[in-house]
């Protein structure tokens, strides 16, 4: 079956009868009907699925507006707190997830004793995401083990070729444990004996300050769990190998995700609805660096609900390009029956200089099917990616999906090569399993195919002008207009294909 959708940008009502019938829809965010649960396939045809068995593609942002970051300089705080307008600006973009960053600094303060107050602020923004149909992925967040490993403060005298650090985010004072090593570094902030020596601490469960990591996991999912909007939980981010040897590390990093995985599973199981939602889980800090972890982790669960969850930064730090990143992704997805999910990418250049990198990697990923989730919204001026080193200061703007002025955090807009390319057009979920994606970021126009029944759901941004819909195995269009764009509902059967173009 063939059909030919050519509607006119008017009134949602003049819109519906201009395209043939259909019962007009209520203006307004996405999320008109709770978001269906999510869960992973693992095994032959792998993916994200939603309750009404549709492949999803999670495509969003990172958002670190209740991390817990270092300030090196009062003048400059950090982070940018969470604004009422940022998840209906992220919905405008057509972006459908949120990778939440929480830091284990706020969560649990001192060993066994859990900020409630902090832990509302989370579930409050899970709230307010959903209003706008939004998923969130729960990320335990930290960069060079946390904001107390800083050479300010201490007795570390730094000769060249070290330096002073700065301090970053993630674990609390009393699970940071050093062994007095100095916190000089080599140029990485990830290359400094002290943070060497938390990580191996952590590993090794010195104090028990892994078997707290866990316990504290558990007590967030008891928190969240509940959200039928949370996607998953991002267990450890970018995890640091220590002193360990990569092959040792591999196997220690393998340990703490089974425990984790079993405390997560017992938390959700505890409730009364008892959800299960997916592990996101990320191979060590070498694979942001480089674009690929040699050797791989064991397969250390066999829970169904997992996907394989690296960061891209090729060409942009690491040296590998985006089609080998995404080649080696798959690659070891694939050992795990799994698909994968890049939970961060971004180019941080002069923003008049980054289209060309942005558009190959939407390219790539729309290609090779998966979502990723762009670092990140809005970065502070005082943010230690921002301010860099002691007395560091910031540059006049700071390059995210947002721009930032600086000083003062001053919203500027955003990023227009980022703000276009995250809001082209899209599946946002596909009956069975998608088999072909492609979709133009300057005009909006998209096609796709794929294999199943129910009700195909797409983006459509409001630069596609009058959207014509065509293909076969499709079903009468109904589309809704929505902040920034448009929600096509599309019923197929079978095997169906579609091609979105701009109307005459």
């Amino acid at each position: 079956m063939s059909v030919l959708l050519r509607c006119a940008l008017i009134s949602l009502p003049m819109l519906l009868a201009a395209c043939g019938g259909g019962a007009a829809s209520p203006q307004g965010a996405v999320a008109a009907t709770a978001l269906p649960p999510l869960h992973a396939v693992r095994g032959t045809t792998p993916g994200i699925f939603d309750a009404q068995g549709r492949q999803v593609l999670l495509r969003g942002v990172n958002y670190n507006a209740l991390g817990d970051y270092y300030v090196d300089q009062p003048a400059f705080p950090a982070p940018i707190l969470p604004k009422p307008a940022d998840f209906p600006q992220m919905a405008a973009l057509g972006i459908n997830s949120v990778r939440l960053l929480l830091s284990w600094s706020r969560v649990e303060p001192q060993p066994g004793q859990y900020d409630e107050a902090y832990l509302a602020q989370v579930r409050r923004q899970i709230e307010l995401a959903a209003a706008q149909g939004l998923y969130v992925i729960v990320d335990m967040h930290q960069d060079a083990w946390g904001k107390f490993v800083a050479t300010r403060g201490t007795s570390d005298v730094c000769v060249a070729p070290l330096e002073d650090a700065i301090g970053w985010d993630g674990a609390p004072q009393w699970a940071t444990i050093t062994d007095g090593l100095t916190t000089c570094r080599i140029a990485q902030r990830e290359i400094s004996p002290a943070v060497q020596a938390a990580f191996t601490n952590f590993y090794l469960d010195t104090q028990g300050i892994q078997t707290r990591f866990v316990a504290m996991w558990q007590h967030v999912v008891s928190e969240v769990a509940g959200y039928p909007n949370v996607a998953g939980y991002d267990l450890f981010n970018e995890p640091n190998p220590g002193f360990l040897l990569e092959a040792d590390a591999v196997t220690y990093l393998s340990t703490l995700y089974t425990r984790l995985v079993t405390a997560i599973r017992a938390a959700e199981s505890a409730l009364p609805q008892q959800p299960q939602h997916i592990i996101f889980f990320e191979p060590d800090i070498i694979w942001s660096l480089v674009g690929v972890t040699l050797p791989t982790l064991p397969v250390f669960t066999n829970d169904s609900n997992l996907v394989f969850a690296p960061h891209f930064y090729c060409g942009s730090g690491a040296p590998s390009s985006n089609a080998q990143c995404f080649s080696n992704a798959q690659a070891v997805a694939s050992l795990y029956q799994t698909t994968f999910w890049v939970g961060e990418w971004g180019y941080f250049g002069a923003p008049d200089s980054i289209s060309g990198d942005v558009n190959e990697f939407v390219a790539d990923q729309d290609q090779a099917l998966v979502g990723a989730a762009e670092w990140q919204w809005a970065q502070a001026c005082g943010d230690p990616h921002t301010i860099g080193t002691p007395g560091g200061k910031p540059g006049a703007t700071v390059v995210q999906l947002k721009l930032i002025g600086c000083p003062g955090d001053v919203d500027l807009g955003f990023v227009q090569a980022n703000a276009q390319a995250m809001s082209r057009s899209y599946p946002r979920a596909a009956p069975g399993q998608l088999q072909q994606l492609s979709s133009d970021v300057a005009t909006g126009e998209a096609a796709l195919s794929g294999n199943g029944t129910g009700t195909l759901e797409l983006w459509l941004p409001e630069r596609i002008g009058k959207p014509a819909i065509s293909g076969s195995g499709l079903g009468a269009p109904a589309l809704q207009a929505v902040p920034g764009g448009f929600i096509a509902r599309i019923p197929v059967s079978g095997a169906y294909s579609l091609q979105l173009r701009r109307g005459s």
